[in-house]
């Protein structure tokens, strides 16, 4: 099954952002500062590059991080997204800029110096972007069931 993949102009409009910015992110924050492309061919991205730039758009519009501070620790942010990620996941991301290190704690307490952030934002937008349900589907056949067996149980 092929996975989903992005174009820039997919990127750019799941951002809300300008393709200048964009550029700049391209350039200045590892793995993509590194990556070799070919003149006039478009960049292609899947579903953890999208997520990766929620997060960094997530981190200088709620923190105001610059992108040095953010490339300290990119390459390792998105090594950490190669991995399965429930798209559902709550709890909070925990990036140790000193370390370089990248982890997901279940609550926004450590005893370390870290940047905390929430999740459950970048991944949110992620879902909309897609156009699946922001919130998970409620159950409404439940209820309805029980007032049936309710209405026999009289009759």
């Amino acid at each position: 099954m092929p996975s989903i993949t992005f174009t820039r102009k997919h990127i750019l409009e799941a951002l809300a952002i300008k393709g200048h910015v964009h550029r700049k992110w391209l350039e200045v924050l590892p793995p993509y500062a590194y990556e070799n492309t070919r003149e006039r061919q478009g960049r292609r991205y899947n579903g953890r590059d999208l997520i990766f730039f929620l997060i960094v758009q997530f981190l200088i519009e709620h923190y105001g991080m610059s992108l040095d501070i953010i490339a300290r620790f990119s390459q390792n942010l998105a090594r950490f997204l190669d991995k399965p990620l429930s798209m559902s996941a709550t709890g909070y991301l925990v990036i140790n800029i000193d370390m370089g290190e990248i982890k997901v704690a279940q609550t926004g307490l450590t005893v370390e110096p870290s940047i905390i952030m929430p999740l459950e934002t970048p991944l949110k937008r992620y879902r909309a972007y897609l156009g699946h349900d922001i919130d998970e589907p409620k159950q409404s056949t439940l209820p309805f069931a029980f007032k049936m067996l309710n209405n026999r149980k009289r009759g």
